[in-house]
Parts: C-alpha cells; sequence; structure tokens
C-alpha cells in the first residue's frame, strides 16, 4: 500500500463506522450496473495496459460468487476497472 493510501485508510478509520458496526445485513457484493463495461477479462486487461501502461493502476482482480467453491478462489482471471 503507498503511503497516500495509508493516510486515506487512517482518516477514514478515524472518523468512519466499520461495516461489522452498522445495523444492517448486506446480502450481495458491489453492483456495476453494467458488468460488459466493468468486468473484463485477462485478454482485455492485457490489451488496456498494452495501449497505456497506467491502466495498471484501475484495474484490479475480482473474486465473483462464481469464482468461489467451498471458500476456496478457484478462479482469479476476471478483472474490474475502477
Amino acid at each position: 500500500m503507498s503511503q497516500i493510501e495509508r493516510q486515506i485508510k487512517s482518516k477514514i478509520e478515524a472518523i468512519g463506522t466499520p461495516l461489522k458496526d452498522w445495523k444492517i445485513n448486506i446480502n450481495y457484493g458491489i453492483k456495476t450496473g453494467f458488468n460488459d463495461a466493468f468486468i473484463i477479462t485477462e485478454e482485455k486487461k492485457l490489451e488496456l495496459i498494452e495501449k497505456d501502461i497506467n491502466s495498471i493502476e484501475v484495474i484490479k482482480p475480482i473474486l465473483r460468487g462464481r469464482d468461489i467453491k467451498l471458500h476456496i478462489p478457484i478462479n482469479l482471471t476476471p478483472f474490474r476497472q475502477f
């Protein structure tokens, strides 16, 4: 984690309330509204990075429910763009 990321994390932790302390039930993960724009393949990831190396900073692995079996990740190839 970079220095700026640690600073942001510390600031959020200092003033925020952890999700575990919220009185809510979370039954699903991230909702993009348009997966085709945000969930990309390994091939597309490499293509985007080839076009612009800075893409590495916004493309992160994503773990979907269908990628987990018995609480063990089985596939980490899809990626999410921020």
